[in-house]
């Protein structure tokens, strides 16, 4: 699941990004749709993964 907010003349897509391609015509971006608010358990409204791998992956990076 991911969101689109519409921003002017475009829409930016928030979510988790599993694979970009660039150089093949059109750039194609590949979403994790496995998210949750995290304002749900955590103040600030942003969307976190919640599989346990990319769980992992969010907490190593910081």
């Amino acid at each position: 699941m991911h969101r689109t907010v519409p921003v002017g003349d475009h829409e930016v897509v928030t979510g988790a990004v599993e694979m970009v391609r660039i150089g093949e015509g059109v750039p194609l971006v590949h979403h994790d749709r496995t998210m949750r608010l995290l304002a749900d358990c955590h103040p600030g409204g942003a969307l976190v993964p919640v599989d346990a791998a990319a769980a992992r992956h969010h907490e190593e990076r910081g």
